[in-house]
């Protein structure tokens, strides 16, 4: 079973059981895991998502990226490193960091060149940028 839909440009663009079984995927992920496991397999997606949008010019990808980089930097200020980890830092730094890490890394690749509009890919390579800056500032202030 498969929709279509027409884009602005005029070009036809489907999406199927691909895109059901992404958000399956990041369904299972959530309800399976937790901590820095299920930032790390959300970050992940949005990696390949990025690149599949990339490489094959698939309509649907790349906001599908930046939902599950979404969902991984929510869960990293929610749970992982809340912002009151800047005054009283994490209980667990190791955990903050991977999370952190892999959202950073997610950030990265979602960023980089070749696909989406310039404005898009900047404000996702700051993002990632801050974020570093914010688990530096997190990692420091943990120990004291």
């Amino acid at each position: 079973m498969k929709c279509s839909y027409l884009l602005t440009d005029g070009r036809q663009s489907s999406y199927g059981p691909a895109d059901r079984w992404s958000a399956s995927e990041a369904y299972l992920a959530a309800v399976t895991l937790d901590g820095a496991a299920l930032v790390v397999v959300l970050a992940a997606g949005a990696a390949a998502l990025a690149e599949v949008a990339r490489r094959f010019d698939v309509a649907l990808g790349a906001p599908g990226a930046l939902a599950y980089l979404g969902g991984a930097l929510a869960h990293v200020l929610i749970f992982e490193a809340p912002p009151s980890a800047l005054v009283a830092g994490v209980e667990e730094p190791a955990a903050a960091a991977i999370a952190l890490g892999a959202a950073i890394l997610a950030g990265i690749a979602c960023g980089r060149p070749g696909g989406g509009p310039v404005l898009v890919r900047e404000r996702l390579l700051g993002a990632a940028v801050v974020s570093a800056l914010y688990l530096a500032s997190v990692l420091v202030v943990t120990p004291f």
